[in-house]
């Protein structure tokens, strides 16, 4: 018996639609419309009518189905940081041993990689580093690899050399380090766009995804009039987007900027096809995190985890639930890790490719999405680039705006938040740090 598909109905939107107004009893159909943050309508009851675009295949140009041939498989990354380079070792090693499959080093303070990698396999997990990476950092990874006997091409992973920075001086010391960077270590991506900081700071999607764009675009001009090929010059950059609530917007957001970087790098022409493609890197967001009934943060942490991983993410770090209220916890780091453990061993969310591909609904909402996002891109690029917008004070404005649109929303409860604006617990607790996040005005 062979099965040829006639015994199933074709899509028919309307018959949809009669069945949703059926479930409804007597509600209108205009109750189940969203309106989105972003100012979109987005229809639930979408259809192959409303999505017209050849979306491609995994791992072709334009990649908004993804870079991934063989399987979805992330890197599980955990996040090291304390002011004590043996408190960071001890930390890097139990997250391995816990199953990390990557590190994210803080270097927000100067840092011996001697110390903090000390005893760690540096040739099987990924090496991130965050902060200002220095040459004396190069100097430092040259000697642990002499150590251990290794080479540079036995390491692999991303430094942070900003090369977007308004202090002339040191955006050309970046440029000089992500050079050398790339010149000596020629697995790690030297310049990371920090989409996550934008996040944090309250942007909305579209927002986020336009400035990252913009600074991503600026690295690159930068490298090439350093000297660097297109394709020398795409292969050193990687970007980091930070992840909220909002499960598809979320998972959209890592299928538009695969699609939008491609195409920048494509007016390039480089020689290369893989060029088009980039690595991302998701972090779980700190904008939507609350003292206030924090295991709350635990759901917040897994849906994120889900919308990275079923957007394309290539490496996803958890931040643990309490971070804000305790300075790195065993327990927080322990289940930061092991949501994404349970994703992969228990959800196999690892083993298809782009399982969103083909969702009506979620192929609209990227296109949407995709669309604000350019739009706001052009726009940056019409007034001479990021540097002209650093400088003016509109990224500024532009963050708060955004952040000051989604407090509002909060504040008359057009956005629910469990624990926060809704369910608040009698409870009194404080934040370590000074922050500006969503839910802060309700945690007094």
């Amino acid at each position: 018996m062979s099965l040829d598909f006639k015994e199933f109905q074709a899509d028919n939107h309307e018959a949809w639609k009669e069945r949703i107004l059926k479930e409804l009893k007597g509600k209108p159909f205009d109750t189940l419309v969203w309106n989105h943050p972003e100012g979109m309508e987005v229809n639930p009851n979408a259809s192959v009518g409303d999505e017209k675009e050849n979306h491609g295949f995994p791992g072709k140009f334009p990649y908004l189905r993804g870079v991934k041939t063989d399987s979805n498989n992330w890197e599980i990354n955990q996040f090291i940081a304390s002011d004590s380079e043996s408190k960071m070792n001890q930390r890097a090693l139990t997250a391995l041993e816990g199953g990390a499959e990557g590190l994210i080093i803080s270097l927000k303070e100067p840092k011996d990689l001697g110390v903090v990698l000390k005893d760690v396999f540096i040739n099987y997990v990924g090496l991130h580093f965050i902060g200002e990476f220095t040459a004396e950092n190069i100097i430092q990874l040259e000697k642990l690899l002499s150590d251990k006997k290794l080479t540079a091409k036995d390491i692999y992973g991303s430094t942070e050399c900003c090369l977007c920075d308004e202090d002339e001086t040191k955006k050309e010391q970046n440029l000089k380090v992500a050079l050398s960077v790339t010149e000596k270590f020629p697995r790690l991506k030297a310049v990371k766009v920090r989409g996550d900081e934008l996040h944090d700071k309250g942007a909305l999607s579209s927002t986020e995804l336009a400035l990252t764009l913009s600074i991503g675009h600026e690295s690159l001009i930068q490298l090439m009039e350093a000297g660097m090929t297109v394709d020398q010059a795409s292969a050193a950059i990687n970007f980091s987007l930070g992840t909220g609530s909002s499960y598809f917007t979320e998972l959209a957001k890592y299928r538009v900027l695969r699609q939008l970087w491609g195409l920048v790098v494509d007016k390039y022409e480089p020689e290369h096809s893989c060029s088009r493609a980039t690595y991302i890197q998701a972090f779980s967001g700190n904008w939507n995190k609350t003292i206030l009934d924090e295991e709350n943060n635990l759901l917040r942490t897994t849906t994120e985890a889900m919308s990275a991983v079923l957007g394309g993410a290539d490496a996803v770090c958890l931040f643990p639930f309490n971070d804000l209220t305790k300075q790195a916890s065993n327990s927080g780091m322990r289940y930061a890790r092991n949501i994404q453990h349970l994703l992969k061993s228990e959800s196999f969310l690892h083993q298809t490719i782009d399982p969103a591909g083909g969702s009506y609904y979620i192929e609209n909402l990227t296109r949407e999405l995709r669309e604000k996002a350019w739009d706001k891109f052009c726009e940056i690029e019409s007034e001479e680039g990021i540097y002209a917008l650093q400088r003016s004070g509109k990224v500024k404005e532009m963050l708060a705006s955004d952040a000051a649109a989604q407090k509002a929303e909060l504040k008359a409860e057009n956005r629910v938040m469990i624990g926060v604006n809704k369910y608040k617990p009698l409870q009194e607790k404080k934040a370590i740090c000074e922050d500006d996040r969503l839910a802060k005005e309700f945690e007094g």
